[in-house]
């Protein structure tokens, strides 16, 4: 009896001492990049890669990642999907496809911010999130949720827009850490917060050229598939490869995305406001015809 708790102890150690370890890594990540200056972490100016998902038959949707700062100094930046809809048998159909919003703001110090995203679910039903992050605690309200939900946050939470971030970090330090998230479909039950355990692992390449782009495994713990980043040496993602699938979300320049999807930018300048939408006006103006004139005002 005796010798098989002494068995079972020691499993149990085996299995929580990597993940302690995992997650004293990704503390250690957070603290580092708090103590960081701004600059290093964020742009100054507004900035906006683009991404074409690729599958082997056309190109499927597209995605903007979108950051700036706000005229307060604060961390801002947007990530607007637009997905087709794909048939069983592969075919992408035009014209039919969603739009996901994620959109946020960070404090310098990445330790409270604003998280709001809108999306459709597979039965086509409008939903929402709202995540607030502030005083080492998090709020919680949903679609269909009548009160917020408040909780601690944990030491390794990753908060909003902080994820490719984090993931560049775990490429440079070639760290294997693990966070807490909140994901958009699964953020709450009854009264309680629903966090998702997922490990950045830097992928090892012994011999890897100078300058040769790093990559990162992204996993939910106790998945089978995860998400492999690779990111170019200023540390920008550009590619996004889901395990066992076809489909690559690749950068590509704006021009070349909007030869598949014209009224690309237009829908990004719609989807977000504020100081971005003001921000993107003014690189895109009117006069050099990328933003049509009825796209809107700005705010």
């Amino acid at each position: 009896m005796l010798a098989a708790l002494g068995v079972t102890i020691l499993l149990a150690w085996s299995f929580q001492a990597p993940a302690s370890r995992r997650t004293k890594a990704a503390v250690d990540l957070l603290e580092d990049a708090r103590r960081e200056s701004p600059d290093t972490l964020w742009p100054d100016a507004l900035r906006i890669d683009w991404y074409l998902v690729q599958t082997s038959a056309a190109p499927a949707g597209w995605t903007a990642v979108v950051r700036s700062r706000s005229n307060d100094g604060q961390f801002i930046g947007a990530r607007i999907m637009y997905s087709d809809q794909v048939t069983r048998n592969g075919q992408v159909v035009r014209g039919a496809g969603v739009i996901s919003r994620e959109h946020y703001g960070l404090s310098p110090s990445l330790t409270s911010g604003q998280y709001n995203a809108w999306w459709v679910s597979g039965e086509g039903l409008p939903l929402a999130l709202s995540i607030t992050l502030a005083d080492d605690s998090i709020t919680t309200r949903g679609s269909y949720q009548r009160e917020a939900v408040n909780t601690p946050a944990p030491g390794n939470y990753l908060p909003e827009g902080t994820s490719d971030l984090m993931a560049w970090r775990v490429a440079q330090t070639g760290a294997d850490a693990q966070f807490q998230l909140i994901l958009n479909a699964k953020q709450t039950y009854k009264d309680m917060t629903l966090f998702d355990t997922f490990r950045m692992r830097a992928i090892e390449e012994p011999g890897r050229p100078a300058g040769a782009p790093r990559r990162v495994r992204v996993s939910r713990v106790g998945a089978r598939m995860g998400t492999i980043l690779e990111f170019d040496k200023d540390g920008t993602v550009i590619t996004r490869l889901e395990d066992g699938s076809a489909v690559r979300t690749e950068l590509t320049e704006r021009e070349a995305l909007l030869k598949f999807y014209p009224n690309a930018l237009t829908v990004l300048y719609r989807s977000v406001s504020g100081d971005l939408r003001n921000q993107i006006r003014r690189l895109f103006t009117a006069a050099d015809g990328a933003l049509p004139e009825d796209a809107g005002p700005a705010e």
